[in-house]
Order: C-alpha cells, then structure tokens, then sequence
C-alpha cells in the first residue's frame, strides 16, 4: 500500500491517553519514516511524531465528510469503522453532553458523571410525551434508554398474549450500570403510563436495595456488590401489574473486611449518621466508624453521598415497602449487633482456665472473650443469652460417628461421642464474622423477600408473556488480587457473553438465511471454550472445586494442583510464570510467596486473570457449623429466629455447595432470557477516575473489547447494515422512478421486481458515482424475501436523487406554505399596530377611560385573529413576532392598571412618588425620587421593588435589573462611578452566580462569583482581550486548577493556592518548551535538597497576580428601603 500523500488525514493509534488520534501527513518517507502531525494531543505530548511507512500506509484515510467528524448517533453508519472512528465519535458527543449512542442495536451509555439534561425528570416526561406518537421501529427515534425501553415495551405488547422481552445492562463496575437501570424503570413507568403502588414499589425497590447492597469503591461511589434480575410483568390493560427480583452473589466478605479506601455497605453510615435518639441509645450505637471495626479500615464518607438524608429516604422506604415499625426496629437491632459482632475480640485463655475444660487439648491455645460488656451488647441486641453466645464463639460441638482419630490423635474419643472442642482466638474471630455474615446475607435476602411482597410477586401467573425483564449484573474484574467472587463474576460475564454473541450475531446470520440473502461467513469471536473451561460438569474450574471440597483432606493446593494437571496443554488455562518476567503475571521475579502454589491464570473473553485460590474451599462450602444457625433461631427476636429457622432444622453438611448453586441459578437465569427477545445496554466509562468531562481513549477502548461492542460493529459493517422491508423501501426511494411507470407498477403484485427495478434504475442514474458492477450482482445489495439489505456505500448513492426529489418537493410546499403564513401574520400585525397605537395616546394623555377602552378594542380584536393565528407554525407562535405582540398586550395591560392606580404623591421629608399605588403602598410600576437625590424607576410589589427596575444614585452609579422584596436579585448590570461594569447574577444585593466584572481599562473577568467575590471556575482578559488566567478561584484569589499566560507567551499550567503557584505544576516557555514540571512553592519552583536539581525556566515566571489588574475596591451601594404605608404623605 502507499504512503498516503501530504496533507492527507489518518486515524493513527496512539500509546498516550488518546489511544487514537486524527494526524496529518506533515513529510514524505525519509529513511523509511513518515512525519505526522497530530490535531490535538494530551499536555505535554508532541504534537509532531515519526511512524514507519508501513504503519501508516496501513492507516485509515478520514475523508472531510467522515460522519465520526459530525458525532453521528448510530457507530454503524460511520463510513469506515475503526477504533478512531468510534473513539472520536465518543468523544464528541460526550463533549457535547450527548451520553447515549447506537451500535447498531446495542445502546452505549457513556457515564458524564454529572446531571445531564436528558436524563433530567421533565426531559424524561417530554420525550415520553413525544415518541407517544411515534413507531418504536421508527429509524429516527434518538438514541437514549427511553428508546430501548420503548422498543421493548412495544415488542412485548405485540402477538396474542404477548411476547416477554429483557434488557441486559452490563459494564464495568463505576460505568453507571445502576442508574442506566433506574432511568430504565422511569422510563417504563411512564411509557405504560402506569401508575399506584405497585409502580411506586418498582420504581423504589432499586433505591431501597442500594442502601443495602451498595457501597463505594475505589472505581464507583455507589457501586452495586450483587447483581439482581427483576422481571417487570403488565396486564391486560399493557400497565405494570406485578413484579419479582432475585439477587445473585452478595459480597459477603465486605460485611466484616472493609477495603482500605473504600467503605462498608451504605447502610451501616446511615444509621450512624442519621438514626435519631432514643432509638439510637437503645442500640448501643457510637458515633463514628472509626469506633467500630468492620468499618474503621475503610472511608468514613463517601463523595456525593449525604448519609444523613440516606437515612431519612431509607426508613420511608422501608415503610413503603411494607416493614412495620415494629420490623423496622429489629432491622435496625440486627444491623447494630453485626457492627457490635465486630467488636468482640478474643485472647488465649489462661493454661489453667484451659485444662479445667473437659474438652480441650492444652496445646490447642484455646480462645476466649477479651471485653464481657461489648460482647453483652452484642448479644442482647441479637436476642441471646450472653453464654448462649459466648459458648458457640469459643467451642465447637462436635458428632462424631466414625473413628476416634477422626477428631485429633491427640484426644481420647469413641465412637457416636460427642465432644466440645475449644477454639483458637483465630477460629473464635472466623466464628464471630461466619455470625456476623450470615446475618447480614439473610437480612438482605429477607429485604427482597418483603420488596416481593410488596410488588405482588405471588400473583404472578405461570407462563405470562407479557413481562419485561432488567438484568443488572457486574462487570469483568480483574484486581491485584482474585479471589473466589472474581471467579464467579468473570465466570457471569462469560456467560452474558454467549448471550450476547448468539443473540445479536447468530440470529443475525439465521434471518440472512431465512431472507435467501447470501452471506459469506462471518467469523466473530467465541467464548464457547472458556465456558467449557469452567463450566463443564466433568473436570471444569467449578466442578473440580467441588470435587475437592469432597474430599476429607481436600485443601487449596490440592485443589489448584489438580487444575494444573488437568488443564495442562489448555490454550486458556497457564500457571504463573517465576523468575524473569514473572511480575507481569503478578508473581515475584525471581522469588516464592506463601500464595505461588494457590495461583493459576485463565484467559477470559475478556483478557488474561490470575486468579489466588486461598480459602476457596471455605468459601465455595459456604455453610455455618450446625452450631450457629440452631443458636440464632432460639433468639427472642421473631425476624431473626425466623430467618434461620429452615437452616436450623436442615443438615448443613448436606447443603449444595455455592458453586453449584450459583451455576444452577445463572442457568436457570440463562434460560429465562433465552426464552426473551432480548435489547443491550452497554455502560462504559470515560476515565478511571470519575471526572466529569475527561474522556481517557485507553480506558474506553479496552471497554469497547471487553464487552464485545467492537466485534458487533466489525461484523455489522461487514455484512448488511443497512435493510428495509420491501413496503418501506418503495415508499421511500419510488420518487426515484416516477418516470418509470412500468417498475412501480409492480409494488403490490411482485414487491421484490418492483425493489429491484429501483436498485438498479438507481445505479443507472448515478452513473460514474457508482461501481460498474451491478450492486445485486456483486451482493453490494440483495433483495430478500421481505426485506431489502444493502451496505453503506449503496444507501449513499440512493439517498442522493432521493434527497434531490424530495428536496424540491419541500422547497415548493415551504414555500407556499410560508406565503400564506406571512399573509395572515402580516395582517394580524397591522391590526394590532392600529390598537396599540390607539390605547398608547390614551396613555400619553392620562385618559383612564379613553386608554381602558382601546384596550378592550385591542384585545377583541386579538380573539378575531384566532382563526388566523391557529393556521400558523408552531414556530412562529411560540416566538418571533407573534410571541412579541402579545408580550405587548401584557405590558399594555399592566400600564393601563397602572394609570387607574396612579397618584402623585410627596412627603415632608422631601421624598416623592408617581406611579401605581394600591393599599397605602407603591404598586405596579412607578418612579420614586429620594430626598437626596437618589431615585428608583421601575416595577413594585406592596411597597417593595419588585421586579424589573433602575436604581440611580448622585454619585454616578447605576443598576439596571431584577429586584425581589427591595434588594438586587436576579439579572442585572451595574454600573459604578469609575466606569467598571458588571453583569450577571445577583442574589441578596450580591454579585452571586455567573456574571462578568469589566474593569474601566477593557479587561475583563467572566466566571463565578460567590457572596461578591470571584469564587469557583472564571477567566480573566487584559485589555487587548488576552486570556491572562483561566482556572479556579477563591475569594478573589487564584485557588485550585488554573493555567495562567504571561505576556510574552509562556504559560503555566497547574495548582494555584491563596494566589500564588503552589503545588503540582508546569511552566511552558514561549518556544513551547517545557521548562520545569513539578512541585511548585510559594511561586517557584520547588526541588528537593535530596535530589539531582531540576532546570528552572529561563524566563523569570511572573506572579499572576501581579500581571493584571486587581478587582477595583468598590462594592455596590445598598439602595434605601422605600417607605411604606403609615408615613403621612399629601397629594401633589
């Protein structure tokens, strides 16, 4: 391939956070390499690089008319699609607060990280009103979820009973996967127009769940640690009747071990926060996390979450929910005794304290209790007897029926005995947190039980049809270290992933056949052996975990050693590599760890994880000794001795394990979809650090591979992207051929003649613009038994006549159209000229009567232009003229009121009025002159300016704005004596809000201002109109993030504190050189004694605040208050 010519664009592939860029042939090949230049780059990346010639005649040209360069909403419409393509598209549209986009039929949803207006309830409810009179398969509905859940909702309403339908959200944890759901759900609401309690519950249960299954992580602040399936059902009258959730894999180990970083489940900071006294001191509850131990190691607040309000929303919920007061309370009880589990330490017991008891071996190093009174809380708040409790924490009563050496060869024991074997203080804290756990699970469970309840999930019929089903699940995760949840979860995504592919490929593939339309075959990616890999009932991951687990002496090594064998030769399957490289894998080079022979690494759909199988067998057993579920359904609490009372009574021992049965449920869950007509909803996120407006093309692109959207996008452009059925297809392109009588003549007789006749009459037409080769003959286009396919490059060439004919059609219908309408406007005008003229002289003259009496002509002769008016474009009556003369009528209204309620009046004081004047106050519009001098003309409200005014006063200064209740509010400009302006926002007499300040020698600040003072983002201008500072302000002062420009070009770009350059930074020269990037103190450069000096800039970097003017010293007057009634005034 050649080097494409100078001046050429490509999309090039990029190591830096843009991962793909646009970049210009600057240079031919020279020594075998291409000089570029880049459109844009990050900070401090050259703009000019050098590529082999081979890379980048490999490149793809972008053409001036690209639709990527437009930010199309639909991926697959892009001419040539790549990863730059779709990349930049992206970027755009988030750019442009535009955060969904199709691929084909798969919606993406980029988290902004910030309220959008598209998601904003009244945004919601208009587009609900409008596509209300839309088709869900209309190609022209936007992309959003409301548009999915349209389309879904409409499918399912479709054939005799129904057809149940479900929506796949996935992404990785901190994509928005949550509220994606919750948007859908409204959504849903207000498409069926459903309404009651039943809705009300739907739309809450999510709300209600998070409190108690969400918490925040290093990469979401709210991010969901389960996954939950809720099926919505409708009936007859297509409204939501009923509905049923189920969760999977509750993140057990967070309820006892909170990650540094990171917090515990949300609703443990509300009760904290928020729980109210008594009810507060009733449950022994502290005052901070920190004071309780399954929190103290984790974040005590979380951005963005007011936990105080959680609370108060949390127990209305709950009530809503259907929890009693009474229910209410014990949750609450259940929850302070898992924090008060927490707190139960254990020591070793005393050797004589050991040998007294009967069943313990005095080289065990038995526990006990460390603290009687926290774990007596912990107990009364359970409902259990303090040595009730104590005993099933520090022993362990044992059954056993085989041999005595089954127990220790160092105990004496017999067959069918029973023995009490006293625990380590490292089993008593492994039994304190089983408790702890346990609890926790089964409240949770117990939560959706009840939201069950609540959404009549026991009316559900077998076998309805008419349900819609949302699947929120978690994303790959791939950590420093994976455990056993990583396992399962990546083993979910697999599974999702053959969903995905069979759904949206296959089927793809299977209608192509049904259509007779010839397809070459598409290879796309399958995940079928990794599913075979860990899922397969004889010798799978999963399956060989059991089968340890079975085992008498089955343990972790065993377990992953077995694997090792197994698998040897398995393309997915690898050890850890040792020794040189070994830290990419996660292992140390050259050394062994106490994890090395747990560890193995599967190579997902996804990529590559390494995987540590410590306690995997504990974990996948999933069961409580016998011991503790007995113990907790004797507790006086009815809630919990109800919630183990099943347990209790059952062999734990016999319990499937939870491998087994997660796979069973995620068939089942499988199967439930499977018999759905499935919509995707992929969520990604920008960047990694949840910033609002930063889009990081390396994080998003590895989401784009990992969950499949790139391998749709290949194989729907390299099939038929594009496809009508044959009625649409004549009814769109027949203008085409309306001089070719003979081929339309077909349309209802022979559909697939008449669509064919206009493809290739079509390609006549184009002549040169299209390929020689007949497009059907070259299977560019293929007519199907009831569909038209074609590709991208045979859509264009249609739509050109097509676009040309209609085109000329709309030009002759606007016109006319807009002849009549400027005809009737015109005429309208003229008559409300004469009326208003009319009711103005009246005005000028004072004539109460005369001026009433034009006003009524006026408005009679309004409703005499109804009829005339109702013919008119929306357009021209919401604005324009029309909009403008009726405004008109408004104020002439009010200023003929105000002539009825003038008077003239003055005080003793000096002070005088004219205006309106209703009950002993100045009303309506009016002018007050104050003794002094000063004056007020404008809008009042009983005796206050109100409204839209001018204040004057004798030393030159002026404001002309809004007023409320006698003080500058609102929009206005100011103006003061040495000739500085400033416009914007006022709140309270107070520069507040957005608003420009212009100094009286031209420069200029426009930005934030808080309580009179710049505060938060703004720019500031010389004179000349150069930016001088952009950033982040405080109090008048440059503080936070901001770049500032000095006059000769050089720039610096960094952390600003208290005015000065002061933290993470860097100074730019006027070349464009980097001089120093850094630490910065104080305005300067900071280097550490310790370490090698850094270059300083050349040129000296100049404080920015001595660069620029300073904000004049002068404050707004505060207008005198106006006196009202009571004060003798006489009549002028």
């Amino acid at each position: 391939m050649a080097v494409p010519a100078i001046g050429t664009k490509i999309w090039l592939s990029v190591p830096d956070e843009d991962a793909w860029t646009i970049a210009e042939v600057v240079r031919g090949s020279m020594g075998g390499h291409v000089m570029l230049r880049r459109v844009d780059a990050p900070p401090g990346i050259d703009l000019e690089i050098e590529r082999p010639e081979a890379e980048v005649a490999a490149c793809s040209i972008v053409s001036e008319t690209e639709p990527a360069l437009l930010a199309c909403s639909d991926i697959v419409a892009l001419g040539d699609v790549n990863f730059g393509a779709m990349l930049h598209t992206f970027r755009l549209r988030l750019e442009k607060d535009t955060i969904f986009t199709n691929i084909g039929p798969v919606l993406v949803v980029m988290n902004p990280y910030k309220p959008v207006n598209s998601c904003a309830p009244s945004s919601m409810l208009e587009m609900a009103k409008q596509m209300s009179t839309s088709a869900a398969d209309n190609p022209d509905l936007p992309p959003h979820a409301h548009t999915t859940v349209l389309r879904a909702y409409t499918s399912m309403m479709e054939g005799k009973g129904g057809t149940p339908q479900s929506l796949l959200v996935s992404g990785e944890s901190g994509a928005g996967k949550t509220e994606t759901i919750k948007l859908s759900m409204s959504a849903l609401a207000n498409i069926s127009r459903s309404v009651g309690s039943t809705t009300d519950a739907a739309l809450e249960s999510g709300l209600l769940l998070e409190a108690f299954g969400n918490a925040m992580t290093v990469y979401n602040h709210n991010s969901s640690r389960f996954g939950k399936w809720c099926a919505v059902h409708f009936g007859a009258d297509a409204k939501i009747s009923a509905g049923v959730i189920q969760s999977y894999l509750l993140e057990e180990s967070r309820v006892v071990a909170t990650p540094a970083g990171e917090r515990n489940y949300h609703i443990f900071y509300y009760m904290l926060a928020g729980m109210p006294e008594p009810l507060r001191s009733q449950l022994y509850l502290m005052d901070s996390p920190s004071d309780y131990a399954y929190l103290r190691d984790g974040e005590a607040k979380a951005p963005g979450i007011d936990d105080a309000a959680g609370w108060q929303a949390l127990t209305q919920r709950l009530e809503l929910t259907g929890f009693s007061e009474a229910e209410q309370r014990t949750v609450f009880e259940l929850l302070a005794a898992v924090l008060s589990l927490g707190n139960v330490r254990f020591t070793e017991a005393d050797p004589d304290e050991a040998s007294s008891n009967p069943g313990t071996d005095k080289e065990d190093n038995p526990g006990k209790v460390a603290d009687q009174d926290v774990l007596s809380i912990a107990a009364d708040l359970l409902g259990l007897r303090v040595k009730d409790l104590e005993a099933k924490l520090v022993t362990r009563v044992l059954k056993i029926n085989g041999p005595s050496n089954s127990v220790s060869s160092r105990r004496l024991t017999r067959q069918g005995s029973t023995y009490t074997l006293a625990l380590s203080p490292e089993q008593c804290s492994d039994t304190r947190d089983a408790i702890a756990r346990a609890v926790y699970v089964a409240l949770f469970d117990r939560v959706i039980s009840r939201l069950n309840e609540t959404l009549g999930a026991s009316k559900i019929q077998a076998g309805g049809r008419r349900s819609i089903g949302f699947l929120d699940i978690f994303g790959f995760e791939n950590f420093g270290t994976n455990g056993f949840e990583q396992l399962c979860i990546n083993f979910t995504n697999e599974r999702l992933q053959a969903h995905f592919t069979d759904a949206l490929i296959r089927r793809q593939q299977a209608e192509w056949k049904r259509e007779g339309v010839a397809c070459a075959h598409i290879s796309f990616p399958d995940n079928a052996p990794q599913l075979e890999l860990l899922d397969s009932n004889k010798g799978g991951v999963l399956a060989l975990l059991d089968e340890e687990c079975a085992v008498p002496k089955g343990s972790d090594e065993g377990y992953v050693a077995k694997m090792h064998i197994a698998f040897d030769g398995n393309d997915l399957y690898s050890k850890p590599r040792r020794g040189k490289g070994a830290a990419l894998h996660g292992g140390k080079p050259g050394g062994v760890n106490k994890y090395d022979k747990l560890q193995f690494i599967v190579r997902h759909y996804a990529g590559e994880v390494q995987y540590t199988a410590w306690r995997w067998l504990e974990k996948n057993r999933g069961t409580l000794h016998q011991d503790i579920p007995v113990l907790l359904a004797s507790s006086s609490r009815p809630l919990l001795a109800a919630l183990f009372a099943e347990r209790a009574a059952s062999d734990e021992t016999k319990r499937a394990t939870v491998g087994a049965s997660y796979r069973a449920s995620l068939r089942a869950l499988s199967e439930t979809m499977a018999a759905t007509s499935q919509h995707y909803i992929r969520c990604i996120k920008p960047n990694m650090q949840q910033r609002p407006d930063c889009f990081n093309g390396q994080v998003v692109a590895r989401q784009l591979r990992y969950t499949g959207v790139a391998a749709v996008v290949e194989i729907q452009r390299s099939g038929y992207p594009i496809s009508y059925s044959h009625s649409n297809f004549i009814g769109r392109y027949r203008c085409i051929a309306f001089n070719k009588p003979e081929i339309l003549a077909k349309a209802q007789a022979d559909p697939m003649a008449c669509c064919t006749g206009i493809l290739r009459y079509a390609q006549e037409l184009a002549g040169d613009e299209a390929p020689k080769e007949s497009w059907l003959d070259s299977l560019l286009a293929q007519v199907g038994a009831t569909k038209v396919w074609m590709r991208a490059e045979v859509l264009n060439v249609l739509e050109v006549p097509r676009r040309s004919v209609t085109g000329r059609a709309a030009t002759a219908c606007q016109r006319l159209a807009r002849g009549i309408a400027a005809r009737r406007l015109f005429l309208v005008a003229v008559r409300h000229a004469s009326a208003v003229a009319a009711v103005r002289l009246c005005l000028s003259k004072k004539d109460v009567a005369g001026a009433e009496a034009a006003l009524d002509s006026l408005h009679a002769q309004w409703e005499k232009s109804k009829a005339a008016l109702a013919a008119l474009p929306p357009e021209q009556l919401a604005g324009g003229k029309v909009a403008a003369m009726r405004a008109e009528v408004t104020e002439l209204a009010q200023e003929v009121q105000d002539l009825k309620d003038r008077v003239v009046l003055s005080w003793e004081s000096g002070d005088r009025y004219e205006g309106g004047w209703k009950e002993d106050n100045p009303h309506g519009r009016g002018t007050y002159w104050y003794a002094d001098g000063n004056s007020y003309d404008g809008q009042w409200a009983w005796g206050s300016k109100e409204g839209k005014g001018t204040f004057s006063w004798t030393s030159g200064e002026k404001y002309d704005g809004e007023w409320a209740d006698d003080i500058m509010h609102g929009q206005g400009t100011y103006t003061f004596a040495d000739g500085s302006t400033y416009t914007g926002s006022y709140s309270h007499g107070m520069r507040h809000g957005r608003g420009t300040w212009k100094y009286k020698d031209g420069g200029n600040y426009t930005g934030q201002w808080e309580n009179g003072k710049k505060h938060g983002k703004g720019i500031y201008c010389d004179a000349e109109g150069r930016v001088v500072y952009d950033g982040e302000w405080k109090y008048n002062r440059e503080h936070g993030e901001g770049t500032f420009y000095q006059p000769d070009g050089g720039f610096y770009t960094g952390e600003f504190f208290e005015g000065k350059r002061h933290g993470k930074g860097q100074y730019t020269s006027p070349a464009g050189e980097v001089m120093f990037k850094g630490e910065w103190r104080d305005n300067k450069p900071f280097t550490n004694a310790s370490a090698p000096p850094k270059p300083a800039p050349t040129t000296d970097v100049h404080s920015p605040r001595a660069s620029f003017r300073k904000e004049a010293s002068v404050t707004e007057l505060v207008p005198p208050s106006t006196p009202r009634g009571g004060r003798s005034a006489m009549a002028c």
